[in-house]
């Protein structure tokens, strides 16, 4: 969610690149000034996660969930999607390389590092264990 409301166009500068596109072609001016564009960038990631449960002694039900990750983005994706056809072939031509370019540079080195804490209650007696 954080990724698809950045706002990329104002941040990395790319409007100075759309703008030098829509200088160069009248069609595509017209259609940038009459539509509504709404980029969705999603970030592919790999992470590993590792985790320990703690059980307290005096309350066996009662537990404490430790888990630290590191996340890497390895990837973006870019979707952009007009109503019309003619609009669609524009976005796809003009407006989507400039993002990916963009979008890529800006989340090359994207790190996500994280350590949460969960204190738990188990309801039941019989436990399940993953393997």
């Amino acid at each position: 969610e954080l990724v698809e409301k950045y706002d990329f166009g104002d941040t990395q500068l790319f409007l100075e690149d759309i703008q030098s596109q829509l200088e160069a072609n009248s069609i595509l001016q017209n259609f940038y000034d009459n539509s509504i564009l709404e980029p969705v960038i999603s970030p592919i990631q790999l992470g590993i996660t590792l985790g320990k449960k703690f059980y307290f002694k005096k309350a066996s039900r009662l537990f404490l969930e430790v888990e630290i990750s590191y996340q890497l983005n390895v990837s973006n994706t870019v979707k952009i999607h007009s109503d019309s056809f003619i609009g669609q072939i524009l976005v796809d031509s003009f407006i989507t390389p400039v993002l990916e370019e963009g979008s890529n540079d800006s989340f090359e080195g994207f790190n996500l590092p994280s350590l949460s804490f969960r204190l738990g209650y188990q309801l039941g007696k019989k436990t399940f264990r993953k393997f």
